[in-house]
């Protein structure tokens, strides 16, 4: 038979009982948090900032109420003052908080059960809680009786509320369920789970933004380096735990996560390499786009006109359907379209502006109204990148004092005849402003073009 091994840590009764009452208070508080969550959830578009402020402060009087409780919980448990900063300080950060919680948690559950108290949800209920300490009263009265008619011989051992055996004078933790047999085998545990994430999820990073990309690698990043520490903490437990169940996965997850991390540095160069080849893309592909544009302005007829507004200049054209940015555009998006492009010079303006692309308004000179197409049902159609043309261009543009903007896009009816626009409104700072144009052939836009480039090298 298979010899089982026990650690150097002992707990009494009242030890136990101690563990259970602080493991279903933390679980109670937790458990009031994630419904305060909830609930702010559900309200936070219902309430204004005064009670968002109250909501607040309450998270985080719960979350201070959660650490104090987590360091009784962990000084029951009898760990060193080291391991109960360093749990705590784990236990604050996202994810990982969770991971630590739940080794801590899984270990605790395992003692109680093995002391034969019963375990649900939220831990041992207050009624057996009450019930163990009567018990222990009671053996301490039969002790306190035995010794008063000089009994010498020992006490048998009670029985506890699950009927499971127990001594009653001490427990002694099971190797394999403390701490530091959790924190190596988590150490190898966590970064192959993030790796098999990665796996299945590598097909679908083209259709998530980057941003969401570029935190899922920092916290599988943070996740390997938490589990290469945890792979060094707990083989300061062979001392008390002895080398069973520390030494193998903690050497397993020192060898894993330092292939892991040795990847990333590996990767560094390639992605700075990735990086400089990506920039020289865009920059030319910022000049090609340029030079669609400038040809499809001045090669194709269209409707133009400007306006001033506070010393800056808000101009607006319209871009011909067969022109190649037109065209190019139409390919990315199943709704049909035409296209105003505005532009605003605030290089010498007295007041930042602010331009809504949904509220433009046109009308023809038959007195006949045609409103723009909101933005953001252009760009909800994107066969593609949808997030990315979302961020870009579904806000209201706002160029400040000194700036310019020329890329704001208006999104109109498709085939809007633009000969017979005679005025466009646009929403600046939230009022209506009269843009008056016309529909220019491209040789008159050829020689307004060269007028202004003329103009711009005499006040250079």
């Amino acid at each position: 038979m298979k010899e089982k091994i026990v650690a150097r840590k002992t707990f009494t009764q009242k030890d136990i009982v101690a563990i259970a009452k602080n493991q279903r208070t933390m679980l109670s508080i937790i458990l009031l948090r994630i419904l305060l969550i909830i609930l702010f959830v559900a309200l936070k578009d219902k309430i204004n900032e005064s009670y968002k402020y109250l909501f607040g402060a309450a998270d985080i009087a719960i979350a201070l109420a959660m650490i104090y409780r987590l360091v009784l919980w962990l000084k029951s448990m009898k760990y060193n003052i080291i391991l109960i900063v360093l749990v705590c300080l784990l236990f604050i950060i996202p994810i990982i908080g969770f991971l630590t919680l739940f080794l801590v948690n899984s270990g605790v559950m395992r003692l109680l059960k093995e002391a034969g108290m019963k375990v649900g949800f939220m831990g041992v209920s207050p009624y057996d809680i009450a019930a163990y300490e009567n018990q222990i009263k009671k053996e301490a009265q039969m002790e306190a009786t035995a010794n008063s008619s000089s009994m010498v011989e020992p006490l048998k051992d009670n029985i506890l509320l699950s009927q499971q055996p127990i001594s009653a004078r001490t427990f002694q933790t099971i190797k394999g369920s403390s701490f530091f047999h959790k924190a190596a085998k988590a150490s190898w545990v966590i970064p192959l789970i993030a790796f098999f994430i990665g796996l299945i999820t590598l097909g679908m990073r083209e259709k998530i933004p980057s941003t969401y990309i570029m935190v899922y690698g920092i916290a599988n990043i943070t996740l390997i380096v938490i589990s290469f520490l945890l792979a060094f903490i707990s083989l300061f437990g062979i001392g008390s735990y002895g080398r069973r169940g520390i030494i193998g996965s903690a050497i397993m997850g020192i060898i894993i996560n330092s292939f892991f991390i040795l990847c990333f540095f590996s990767l560094f160069d390639a992605i700075k390499d990735a990086k400089r080849k990506n920039e020289v893309k865009r920059e030319q592909e910022l000049q090609e786009a340029e030079e669609m544009g400038e040809k499809s302005y001045l090669e194709y007829p269209g409707w133009l006109g400007a306006a001033d507004f506070m010393n800056a200049t808000i101009s607006i054209g319209s871009l011909h359907d067969q022109s190649p940015m037109i065209i190019e555009m139409r390919k990315e998006f199943s709704a049909k379209f035409s296209l105003l492009i505005i532009a605003i010079d605030n290089t010498s303006g007295k007041t930042a502006i602010n331009i809504n692309p949904s509220i433009v308004s046109m009308q023809h000179a038959n007195g006949a109204v045609v409103k723009a197409i909101p933005t953001t049902s252009v760009l909800n159609t994107a066969y593609k990148e949808k997030a990315e043309w979302l961020e870009r261009y579904s806000r209201n543009a706002d160029i400040p004092v000194g700036r310019s903007k020329m890329d704001i896009f208006s999104f109109i009816p498709a085939g809007t005849d633009m000969r017979t626009i005679k005025r466009i409104a646009v929403n600046v700072n939230g009022k209506p402003l009269i843009i008056d144009g016309e529909y220019l052939s491209v040789e008159r836009k050829k020689e307004l073009d060269r007028i202004g480039r003329e103009a711009m090298k005499k006040t250079k």
